[in-house]
């Protein structure tokens, strides 16, 4: 879920408040505000958003900020009983992307 700051009925706050409570706990959640004070971005990440973007932003930087995102959070439900160890395991991804390690 990407969320601005401030929407038109409500703002970024008031929904991760109310996915606090959610059953789904995993959900990826990035804010995008031209804030950035150190203290403001606090609060966005204990109230539960996954990453804080500060605007403006380069759209390849935040692409590649979701796709970290994403894989993190594929990576996250693979139990290691179901990876295949490709060589030596320096890092999780060496046994999915071993061109990448």
């Amino acid at each position: 879920m990407i969320l601005g700051e401030k929407l038109q009925d409500t703002t970024a706050l008031a929904i991760l408040d109310q996915l606090s409570g959610s059953e789904n706990p995993k959900t990826i959640i990035m804010v995008m505000s031209a804030k950035s004070s150190h203290a403001y971005i606090k609060d966005f990440v204990d109230a539960g958003a996954t990453d804080f973007v500060v605007k403006p932003f380069s759209l390849p930087k935040v692409i590649l900020r979701i796709e970290v995102l994403l894989e993190e959070k594929w990576w996250e439900a693979r139990p290691w009983s179901e990876m295949q160890v490709c060589g030596k395991l320096d890092s999780p991804m060496a046994a999915v992307r071993p061109d990448i390690t």
